[in-house]
């Protein structure tokens, strides 16, 4: 802490391309390590900021690197740890010395290392860490304002000459590369069970907290989902039932109807919460025996949506025993929240031949209509693709895109409610399908272009930017495979062949909402399935890109704004090809609780658009509207379409 960052090493090839380069962090970052190792927050953080760091960094008129001081307003949060501690900083020195070995050394080849930064041979370089040694140093000097003998021990793994003095930091740049590149983050859920062992036997010093405890007790104790609960990182629990970090989020939600109540105590709440789910089960005909190691097939009521979804309706549990004057906890009130819940999947259209829907039933989302209700038939779909984009290859057809709101039009024609006989399609409303994947494609390419721009600037926007390209890419396979749903109608148009002729057919009345819809296209095609990048897109899973988009839209008090400078075209071309070198798969969905996590989904919608680009070339080697549009003019020169294939197994999202 004595070197960095306020001293440079001796002898030193370039300060100021050092200090240009430190400027560049993500300072927001740096304050929330501080925040995190002093337990509190930290309020005016760019003042903050400035006042620390800005002898250091502040720079000279005309010198190169960021701006100074970094646009953060507002104050900064901490994450509450019983002991704040981070992982290694790792740096690499050259000219050390080894000295003898200390007297109490129990271990061979224990020596202390000798550092001499007088020394001329000897030259310190961090290969990752900056963010932590500028946080730890921010922590330190905010402690020293009221304790000033405080010192910080920062933790380090130290590499002696991997290179040489004067060459080329080669090994350095590879452990930097695997360091940040192969990590994988622990499962939640995982975490979710430690935390109230890390808490020791103190009490929850909030909801989450408490949340936190009822899920660890419904999980070995209480209720009928014990020894069920999953801890995927190991494995504990049975497959298709909710995991651990999942409960605990829809647990930490009802706490407070239930406190309203005066269920207070551990112990009441955990008991309610888990006959709430007792009744549920049973109420479905799907409960399954406690010592069962694997569910059937095609029971989803254990799944986390759903029984996130159960949980929501504690409240309302609440005020129909409150109503009725039934204690909370009783033989009672389970006999008429049993009945109560069974009335609910009733009014649902959730329960068949006595039993709630089946697996395949509930992803296909029957329901009676008075509209024909089809299930997604892809066995047209590889051959709409061909006659669509085949229309559009013949010599007469356009290679401009047709004027807007085309196809939309003809949807709303083709769906026509005093109808219900399929429309057959001239070969000029067909190719609209095509071309709308196309323009759909194009516009996922431009939100991501646009969310890499804004990526320092506007985290909120680069977030909901990010989400959107992988969203429009949804749609452009969709469009590709005969699928649209009309705004207007509130329906879905699917197109199938019939002697080699398109037929536009109403797919389903009353369906989901185009978030939810169009990537159920996509998982559901059966090319595609098992493939992590095109999961599901539920809004009640914490780890899902809908969720994570919900959460950047509708939270409040996100306050992350400052000046709006977007990134120059050289940086996001770098930025751009720093997340095409990333393995493919080898990313996870983004965590509602991790917002903005920018990262990740800007990963996510680069492999996803490529991957319709890949599709496209793999099944259209001679479409001339294809490779007119293959690779639009506007994204040259920041997009090669380039991309790592991964190494191992393709993972599960």
């Amino acid at each position: 802490m004595e070197w960095w960052p306020g001293l440079p090493h001796a002898p030193n090839r370039d300060a100021l391309k050092v200090r240009a380069i430190q400027r560049s962090l993500d300072w927001k970052r740096v304050l929330q390590i501080a925040a995190y190792l002093l337990q509190q927050e930290i309020e005016d953080a760019g003042s903050v900021l400035d006042k620390v760091f800005g002898p250091i960094y502040e720079p000279k008129k005309n010198e190169p690197g960021r701006e100074w001081p970094p646009q953060i307003r507002g104050s900064v949060k901490f994450a509450r740890s019983s002991f704040p501690f981070f992982s290694n900083v790792l740096v690499h020195v050259n000219g050390a010395t080894l000295v003898r070995e200390p007297e109490a050394a129990q271990l061979k080849e224990v020596a202390e290392l000798g550092l001499n930064p007088s020394n001329a041979n000897f030259y310190l370089t961090v290969i990752d860490g900056q963010h932590r040694i500028n946080g730890a140093y921010l922590a330190l000097k905010l402690r020293q304002e009221s304790i000033p003998e405080t010192r910080f021990d920062v933790p380090t793994e130290v590499f002696i000459d991997l290179d040489p003095r004067d060459g080329p930091p080669i090994r350095q740049a590879q452990i930097f590369i695997d360091v940040n590149l192969n990590q994988k983050k622990v499962d939640r859920s995982l975490v979710a069970d430690l935390f109230p062992l890390a808490r020791g036997r103190g009490e929850p010093i909030d909801r989450k907290e408490r949340a936190q405890d009822i899920g660890r007790k419904l999980m070995l104790e209480t209720g009928p989902l014990v020894g069920m609960i999953q801890i995927p990182g190991i494995r504990y629990g049975v497959k298709d039932v909710v995991t651990l970090a999942t409960l605990n989020g829809a647990i930490e939600g009802a706490i407070e109807s239930m406190d309203f109540c005066d269920i207070t105590n551990l112990e009441a709440q955990t008991s309610f919460i888990a006959q709430v789910l007792d009744c549920w089960l049973t109420a479905s005909g799907r409960a399954e025996v406690t010592s069962v190691t694997e569910l059937d097939p095609q029971n989803v009521i254990y799944q986390g949506r759903i029984l996130v979804s159960v949980i929501d309706l504690v409240p309302a549990v609440l005020a129909f025993l409150t109503k009725r004057k039934i204690a909370y906890v009783s033989e009672r009130a389970r006999t008429e929240v049993e009945r109560w819940l069974r009335q609910v999947m009733e009014r649902a259209d959730l329960i068949r031949d006595g039993r709630f829907i089946s697996k395949g039933e509930f992803k296909d989302g029957k329901q009676t209509s008075p509209w024909p209700v089809m299930p997604i038939d892809y066995s047209s779909a590889d051959n709409v693709l061909q006659l669509s984009f085949g229309a559009l290859n013949r010599g007469s057809a356009p290679l401009a895109f047709p004027k807007r709101g085309t196809l939309s039009e003809y949807v709303f024609k083709w769906l026509d409610p005093t109808t219900t006989s399929p429309h057959a399609m001239r070969p000029s409303e067909g190719r609209c399908f095509a071309s709308a994947a196309v323009e759909m494609w194009h516009r996922a390419i431009h939100s991501f272009l646009c969310s890499v721009a804004l990526s320092e600037t506007s985290p909120l926007w680069s977030r909901i930017a990010g989400y959107y390209s992988s969203h429009f890419v949804m749609r452009a396979f969709s469009h590709a495979f005969g699928f649209f749903k009309s705004f207007r109608r509130r329906k879905i148009a699917q197109i199938t062949i019939a002697n080699g002729t398109l037929y536009c057919r109403a797919l389903q009345d009353r369906p989901p909402g185009e978030h939810v819809f169009y990537w159920q296209v996509v998982n559901g095609y059966p090319p595609f399935k098992d493939n992590p990048l095109f999961p599901l897109n539920n809004e009640r899973d914490e780890r899902s890109d809908c969720a994570h988009r919900n959460f950047a839209n509708y939270i409040d008090h996100i306050n992350a704004f400052q000046l709006l400078r977007v990134l120059d075209d050289d940086r996001i071309k770098n930025e751009i090809d720093k997340i095409s070198r990333i393995r493919r798969f080898s990313v996870t969905l983004p965590e509602r609780d991790a917002y903005p996590d920018i990262s990740d989904v800007q990963i996510l919608a680069y492999q996803r658009i490529v991957s319709f680009q890949e599709f496209l070339d793999h099944r259209l080697t001679s479409n001339r509207f294809w490779k007119n549009y293959r690779h639009p003019v506007w994204s040259k020169p920041f997009l090669s379409f380039n991309i790592e294939n991964s190494g191992i197994e393709e993972p599960t999202l």
